[in-house]
């Protein structure tokens, strides 16, 4: 399921207009039809999960709140060479690393 970004996610049976951007990308990018089920966060620990209506407007399904963990794993790391510096970012946002602070070494 895709997710995308809505500054406000309204109450279950809601319906919801996503920003041009999002709106853009979802419809003409997605092309997300009638009935396609789409994730939505708030970015403050809101998730919901939306159905697209007519309109290009979307029904919240379901939402919930996730909380902060109770700990934060914090890395320090000499940024590698190469590409692999995407492939270390994908992987400990995968593992839930809270914070990457690049350390310059010699």
């Amino acid at each position: 399921m895709r997710h995308l970004y809505c500054e406000e996610i309204p109450a279950v049976g809601d319906v919801v207009r996503l920003e041009d951007g999002e709106a853009r990308h979802l419809f003409t990018v997605l092309r997300a039809r009638v009935g396609m089920q789409i994730g939505l966060l708030d970015g403050r620990g809101g998730m919901a999960t939306a159905e697209v209506v007519a309109g290009q407007e979307l029904r919240i399904i379901s939402c919930c709140k996730v909380e902060k963990p109770a700990r934060r794993i914090h890395l320090l790391i000499a940024p590698p060479r190469h590409q692999k510096m995407d492939q270390l970012l994908t992987q400990c946002a995968e593992v839930g690393v809270w914070r990457i602070l690049p350390v310059a070494t010699a």
